[in-house]
Parts: C-alpha cells; structure tokens; sequence
C-alpha cells in the first residue's frame, strides 16, 4: 500500500486571470454575488478483478474519516467480463458491488479490459461534473493521503485561503512487519496490516515518487497522475496524435481529448509559448 507527505505548491506561472473588477458596498446599488464554499470531491478507480472488494472498504473509510462525503466520491469500477486470471467461482464485480452499496456509494461501472488511456477518456469525462472552484482529491485504490490533520476539508479550506490551488505528495510504500506483500484482510487496519514504511519506487526503480493529491477544478493531471497540467502543456498532452501514425500520450493514433478538458472551456492557448486562463 502507499501513504503519502504533504508538499503543497503554489502554481502562477503562465496564468493571466481574467479580473473585471467591481465595487460593492451600500451605495453601488449592486447586488454581492453569493460565493458558494468549494466542494472536496474524490476520485479513483478500483480494479474489481485484482482484490478490489479487499482494498475498498479500507479506501472508503480512509477518505470517509478525512470527512469527504460519500455522495462526493466519483468511483470508476472496472471489471474485464474475458479476465483470466480469477479462479473458479470468484465473483470480483458483484463483491465490489456489494461493498459500495453498502456504503451507500455510486459508481461509474466499465466493463472492459483495463486501458489506462481508455481510463484517461473516462475520468476527464467523469470530472466534468466538478465546478470550477471546488477541489479534486485524487487517489489511486491503494494510495492512503496523509495530510497531517484529521481533516482534508480543513486542509483545503486553509489552503485556498493562502492562494494555494494545488497539492503533491510524496509517495511512502508500507510493507507487512515481516517485510511481505500480504494479501489486504478485512482487519486490522491497513496501518496495522502494513507498519513498515520504505521507498520501494524510490530506491528500486526509475518510477517517479511525486504525485498529485488534490487540485482545483480548473486543473487536470497527466495520465498516471504525476503532474498538474499547465495549459501549455495541456494542449500538448490531450489534443492527441498530431498525424496519422503520430504518437501522443505515448500512444500510436491517441484520441483527441482536448474538448474534454477544462481548459478547452477557459483557457486561450497560443502554442507553443503561452497561454491565458479566463476564470470570470
């Protein structure tokens, strides 16, 4: 499993923000628009046919005890009707099924072989029921935040006061206390199932340890996760294959994903040099 540090980050670089600027006070005659309190939503994505019903009640409690609501989480439930590697009489989907309806959580059922660029597709579609203002806290299925306080609403809350519109993480692998990669059971919890922290990403492969925790609703991250996308560097990444045979994403032909995005709806982007934001 993996937990996280906190490192917050302030991003203003290649952001003009759009301020028509008016007075308000009791002789304007004007009305004070009414300032909405930012939601905290939570997204993730289960893999129903690799314990997902073992991890989700552990996820579940973890992001419910941060104090995110549970009709907050925007869940991806992904299970492949042709996998082969269940055994007999397994049932992975109706298991998930059953622990999120338990929860009282909805979901957004995918019935295919997993793809993380046909999963990209989905969660940019998904997080655009997700205003604006309001903040994205993003987990993978075994990835627990620690953000050094009992709540993340609390957290953000102070964050957005500071100006801040962004915040990563430093990745911490946990381990059995015999070192081992046990299987997760029901209980203990997965702290006490998983006491030993070490660097395994770090120190043993050439994968990155940072990623995205949580950001507004005006930014989206790459595809694993790793990185707040500038606008920039937005367009790059998501308009897809510049030709026939071209590669984008890494991907031979990739989708133009672009329009999905929120930058397609608020950003001016001049490629390759700059772009403006209009937030108003």
């Amino acid at each position: 499993m993996r937990s996280f540090a906190v490192v917050l980050w302030l991003c203003s670089v290649c952001i003009l923000v759009d301020a028509k600027v008016k007075l308000f006070n009791s002789d304007s005659g004007l009305t004070p628009p009414v300032k909405k309190t930012p939601k905290v939503w939570l997204y993730t994505s289960v893999a129903a046919d690799y314990d997902g019903a073992r991890w989700l009640p552990h996820f579940i409690k973890h992001y419910s005890d941060l104090g995110i609501a549970k009709e907050n989480f925007l869940l991806v439930l992904n299970h492949n009707p042709n996998a082969t590697n269940l055994a007999h009489g397994e049932t992975p989907l109706e298991d998930c099924i059953a622990v999120l309806d338990k929860a009282g959580i909805k979901y957004y059922l995918w019935l295919d072989q997993y793809s993380s660029e046909k999963l990209y597709k989905i969660r940019l579609t998904l997080l655009n029921t997700v205003d604006k203002n309001d903040w994205i806290v993003h987990a993978d299925s075994d990835e627990f935040h620690d953000y050094g306080v009992k709540s993340v609403i609390k957290f953000l809350e102070k964050a957005e006061k500071e100006g801040l519109n962004e915040v990563k993480g430093v990745y911490v692998d946990r381990v059995s206390a015999t070192g081992e990669l046990n299987k997760v059971e029901a209980s203990p919890s997965i702290f006490q199932q998983f006491p030993n922290k070490c660097q395994v990403i770090k120190t043993f492969t050439t994968g990155r340890d940072v990623k995205a925790m949580a950001y507004k609703g005006f930014w989206r991250t790459d595809r694993g996760n790793h990185q707040v996308l500038r606008p920039v560097k937005a367009y790059e990444v998501l308009k897809g294959a510049p030709y026939p045979g071209g590669q984008s994403r890494g991907v031979v032909d990739a989708e133009d994903l672009y329009h999905l995005s929120p930058y397609y709806r608020y950003a001016k982007v001049q490629a390759p040099l700059s772009a403006e934001i209009f937030l108003n």
